[in-house]
């Protein structure tokens, strides 16, 4: 997802170079376009996937764990990757267009004009897909929230409710950052879609940087809360904590042999 932006980035680096005096030409925009509004969608719709992968593993473990679970996993990645690509791309074929966008260093699918038909038609294509994608995935990750509270956390012994309780923190995270990053700019193509608000500005940059900071940031948190990465962090704390028990022990010691 990184690459995605980085794709785009030397136009946009380049218009603050020229102090916002270069304009992007029409085949720049659809380009730019196209990179922002792939990543992001593929982002979206990877992190839906993971989703996904987790409610099938847990609530169908005998199916999920078969030889096919990798070739399973690329099927998903390869759909969601083509899906993104065919949705973002529908302005190359003349099915609404793409608009330079506030302060003119980024391009996205032109949901200001709404004077344009196909540009209403491709905005609510685009939002709607968004939209079902959040939904989906706050739904499924919620079940699985509940399902881990009401019936691992009553049955699990000490050292399985801290890895339970991983997972748990793990999709709620997931949820609140991907809902807050990424639903906001949906809401705001449907706003203008359905004509409730009009122009642009700051609020579609800011918007759209917060679409790209949860493309960032998901990726670090699948590493960050993976399971190997928290058994070294818990590793990690029982061995200082031992340490300075230790420590602490042959001060006592020391202390005592003074005395004598």
């Amino acid at each position: 997802m990184v690459g995605g932006i980085l794709a785009s980035y030397p136009f946009a680096e380049y218009r603050y170079i020229s102090n916002f005096e270069y304009v992007f030409p029409k085949a720049v925009c659809d380009y730019v376009g196209f990179v922002f509004m792939f990543t992001l969608m593929s982002s979206a719709m990877i992190v839906c996937c993971m989703s996904l992968d987790r409610f099938y593993a847990i609530f169908f473990p005998i199916l999920y764990n078969t030889p096919t679970k990798n070739r399973r996993v690329l099927v998903m990645l390869g759909v969601a990757w083509t899906l993104a690509g065919i949705l973002s791309s529908l302005h190359l074929y003349g099915l609404g267009s793409s608009l330079n966008y506030y302060p003119g260093s980024w391009c996205f699918l032109d949901f200001i004009d709404m004077s344009v038909s196909s540009n209403v038609i491709y905005s609510y294509i685009y939002a709607t897909t968004g939209a079902v994608v959040v939904i989906l995935t706050v739904t499924v990750n919620f079940i699985v929230i509940v399902f881990f509270i009401r019936h691992k956390f009553k049955k699990s012994t000490k050292a399985t409710k801290h890895k339970d309780l991983s997972v748990v923190l793990f999709l709620l995270t997931i949820v609140l950052v991907f809902t807050s990053c990424w639903a906001p700019l949906m809401v705001n193509i449907f706003q203008h879609a359905s004509f409730s608000i009009t122009g642009q500005g700051k609020t579609e940059l800011n918007l759209l940087r917060m679409a790209v900071t949860n493309s960032v940031i998901d990726p670090w948190i699948y590493i960050l809360f993976r399971k190997e990465s928290l058994v070294m962090l818990l590793n990690l704390k029982n061995r200082l904590l031992k340490d300075n028990s230790s420590q602490q022990t042959s001060t006592s010691r020391s202390g005592l042999s003074e005395n004598r």
